[in-house]
């Protein structure tokens, strides 16, 4: 069979006048056409006359105007058709891939119906007159029988992802057509297989970063790399890698750097679909199948596919009703793919087991990266983007934000097209952050110092006693007590000691909707922590562990039952605040090693806090407040930066300080002889 546009129209016209009688309809609808294709039937897309000996059968008819219209096209145009250039390549495609002579011959026909020229108009043509179905046209066309032309269309083709059966505006009226990016690879210029694997696999991805990026990964990404290349140099089938985390977390850029450590070449796996738009489902699926099978006989390569959900966890839209995916077809595609494949997801929850079950390797993102390596990326980032930025802004850039990977890129990037400093940085930075509900860790005030907590318990002695004794054992403790007595900052001072990074999470992180998401979330919080060796310090842990008795639903019980089970299993260290102590159930108290409250600041405390904050000496009036702490201090610290000249005098600022304890419920402004005096906090 040749592969020839013009030939298969001819041809499957001459077959029309074989099969159907003379002088009907057929001869006013191939008048039509032969009159309508009349410049592309006499021409050959090389520019040179074209006409194929086929013609004089159709000619031979007499009494017909069809007949005589083709008899003068052939007369003026003929010569033994041969394959064209994307005739060629169609051959070259099929013997890459194994496609027998069926599936060939079907498939080039496909091809050319894509190419709206003679053939397709005269396929349209048909089968709104309903002279034949699609089936037998495409068997007249090709020479094979109908129930071959039937399986090959709707199974043999799809399946290796040549093939669309869906809904389209590009399929008009006919049932199947052809990807447009495959339509555009098979034709010209290109030239052989090597051009059409150009075309379809793309550019190679590479990865901004590098290994000592990823750092917090540690043995997993070598595992990786020895696994990908294992693969590749043994042509295993099935293998995968899955990289799970939070968005924002680099899983990206991991991915294309774990397929280059391991020397293959990273190629993306549907982001676009034939219009350059967003894909749909089907549309990723059937682009992963045609580059798996494309790529069955060759080696070098590994494909990186983002958000993975949407295949393994969305639906198709057909018709107007939605088809749910075939467990069964995926389980199988999982196992069978020779290229490795590196998957990214936002999250495990929505999958099924079977589907995580079939990973060769899954990773988990930590959240946040260790302080050094969040230093580092921004580094590597503002070097790039040509942003001055001294050591010490760096290290403010790698404290502020756990997310580094994608907000440090970003970030860095938005400054340099506006020719911007490290002021900008930060700018963006702050909203990428916010938009990915990511926490920007707070930064410790200027004038904190834990000899300025309140507490029954010496809280500089036990941060250096831990830092000393405890620096590789593991605790927990519970800091309760008012707002702004120091908890949250002794947590990250704590941190700073031992060396470590604070993983500081809030309750409203890990609470969810759904019904068990809320506990897969708790015990997820602390794999990463004993992972990754952070200080874990949870903020208003009331709500995760409230009296189980004043629980009105089941949920309440099991999340402060999962949280109980996950801090008996922890070994490293834990750090919870809450201001009402007494709402937490008494079961999980028992279970902190310490239990400290902190109160607000005494008079000696006081007045060291005002010099440390403020940077004077406290004026007597002072003395007269009390109830007041640390945040208080640090709220008028504020306030000051755009007061005139950036402050006051000493009596302005303990009014200021006075305004604040005004605030405070059930707690009464003192002066007079009791003022100063230690009184019990509430809470």
């Amino acid at each position: 069979m040749t592969f020839n546009e013009i030939a298969l129209a001819l041809k499957l016209a001459n077959s029309m006048l074989d099969r159907l009688p003379a002088g009907g309809p057929i001869d006013r609808s191939l008048t039509f056409w032969a009159r309508y294709s009349a410049v592309r039937l006499s021409v050959r897309p090389d520019g040179k006359p074209a006409g194929p000996t086929a013609i004089r059968k159709i000619a031979a008819r007499k009494n017909s105007r069809v007949r005589r219209r083709i008899a003068e096209l052939c007369r003026k145009h003929e010569c033994r058709p041969a394959d064209d250039e994307t005739g060629g390549n169609i051959r070259a495609l099929a013997a890459a891939i194994g496609m027998d002579e069926t599936e060939t011959r079907l498939f080039a026909a496909q091809v050319y119906l894509a190419a709206q020229g003679p053939l397709v108009s005269l396929v349209k043509l048909l089968l709104q007159h309903d002279f034949l179905s699609y089936e037998e046209i495409c068997a007249a066309i090709t020479d094979i029988d109908v129930r071959e032309a039937r399986w090959a269309l709707y199974r043999g083709l799809p399946a290796r992802g040549l093939l669309s059966t869906r809904n389209s505006i590009r399929s008009d009226v006919l049932p199947v057509y052809v990807p447009y990016e495959l339509v555009a690879a098979l034709g010209p210029p290109n030239r052989g297989l090597e051009d059409i694997e150009r075309s379809l696999f793309g550019s190679r991805q590479t990865s901004t970063l590098t290994f000592d990026d990823f750092d917090f990964v540690g043995v997993e990404a070598d595992l990786a790399v020895q696994l990908l290349r294992g693969a590749d140099a043994g042509g295993e089938r099935g293998v995968h890698i899955l990289l799970h985390g939070a968005p924002g977390t680099g899983k990206s850029e991991l991915a294309r750097l774990l397929v280059a450590g391991a020397g293959l070449s990273a190629h993306a796996v549907g982001e676009s679909d034939d219009y350059g738009c967003e894909p749909e489902r089907y549309e990723r699926l059937e682009e992963l199948n045609l580059l798996q099978n494309l790529s069955a006989s060759r080696s070098g390569l590994a494909f990186v596919f983002d958000e993975m959900e949407d295949l393994f966890t969305g639906a198709d839209r057909i018709g107007g009703y939605l088809k749910a995916n075939s467990k069964l077809f995926l389980n199988r595609l999982l196992e069978t793919n020779p290229t490795p494949v590196v998957w990214t997801t936002n999250s495990l929850e929505s999958f099924d087991r079977a589907v995580v079950r079939r990973m060769s390797l899954v990773i988990a993102m930590p959240v946040q990266p260790s302080q050094k390596v969040r230093a580092s990326i921004w580094r590597r980032c503002l070097s790039a983007s040509r942003i001055a930025a001294s050591d010490d802004e760096i290290a403010g850039l790698g404290q502020r934000y756990p997310v580094a990977a994608s907000v440090a890129s970003g970030a860095s990037r938005n400054a340099r097209m506006m020719n911007g400093t490290v002021t900008d940085v930060v700018k963006f930075a702050d909203s990428l952050s916010q938009a990915l509900q990511c926490n920007v860790c707070a930064e410790t005030e200027d004038g904190f110092d834990p000899h300025l907590i309140t507490s029954d318990t010496d809280m500089s002695d036990l941060i250096r006693s831990i830092g000393q004794i405890g620096r590789h054992k593991g605790f927990t403790m519970l800091l309760h007590g008012e707002p702004g007595t120091g908890k949250t900052e002794f947590g990250h001072a704590l941190a700073v000691r031992l060396g470590r990074d604070l993983m500081q999470m809030r309750c409203s992180d890990l609470v969810s909707k759904w019904v068990g998401e809320t506990e897969q979330n708790i015990a997820g919080m602390f794999r990463e922590a004993a992972h990754h060796g952070n200080v874990l310090m949870i903020d208003e842990i009331d709500y995760l562990l409230a009296d189980r008795i004043n629980a009105r639903h089941s949920w309440e019980v099991s999340q402060t039952n999962e949280f109980l089970t996950r801090m008996d299993g922890f070994r490293g260290i834990l750090v919870c605040t809450t201001n009402l102590v007494e709402r937490i159930d008494p079961a999980a108290a028992r279970r902190f090693d310490f239990k400290i409250r902190l109160r607000p600041l005494d008079g000696p405390r006081m007045t060291v806090a005002f010099r440390s904050f403020f940077g004077r000496d406290a004026p007597a009036g002072l003395s007269r407040l009390c109830g007041l702490t640390l945040g208080d201090m640090a709220v008028v610290k504020r306030r000051l930066r755009f007061a005139p000249g950036n402050g006051g005098d000493s009596d302005r600022i303990v009014a200021m300080l006075a305004d604040e304890l005004r605030f405070k419920p059930a707690r009464p402004l003192a002066v007079g002889f009791g003022a100063g005096k230690k009184k019990p906090a509430g809470g």
